[in-house]
């Protein structure tokens, strides 16, 4: 079995345990963690070790104004775990924002997994309520 695989074998069987029903594998698009309003996104990249990368929708559709890219470049990176970043969107004129964090996965502790699950979650939510009144936009359960 290779790094990645055990990996992956371990981060499913950890939060399959701890989350229950809210935890979902997708063979598309990696791995779930509802959140209130919002969802954990956990996806595994092997390079020399293996990252597991984790992010959760803020607000999507948000336009893009010089406020938002100074709120990301400035107060979206001053948090002591993790980031937000910003990511356009096929308009050039909205973007998307995720709370994202990533972790080595080699030697996990499932302790330290779960709880950077339940940050990240945890922080997009409470972000949502802080940034969509600033900049608007649409959470991630809001229709289009």
């Amino acid at each position: 079995m290779t790094p990645l695989e055990e990996v992956r074998k371990k981060v499913v069987r950890i939060l399959a345990d701890e989350f229950g029903a809210l935890f979902r594998v997708d063979d598309d698009f990696g791995m779930e963690v509802a959140i209130r309003g919002t969802a954990c996104f956990i996806n595994l990249d092997e390079r020399s070790v293996v990252l597991i990368d984790l992010y959760a929708p803020i607000l999507r559709s948000v336009s893009l104004t010089n406020e938002l890219f100074q709120w990301v470049a400035t107060s979206g990176q001053d948090f002591q775990i993790g980031s937000v970043v910003l990511e356009m969107q096929e308009s050039v004129d909205s973007g998307a924002l995720f709370y994202r964090y990533a972790l080595v996965g080699n030697d996990i502790d499932p302790m330290e997994l779960v709880y950077a699950v339940s940050m990240v979650g945890y922080s997009a939510d409470r972000l949502i309520q802080i940034l969509q009144p600033a900049f608007g936009g649409k959470s991630y359960h809001e229709d289009n």
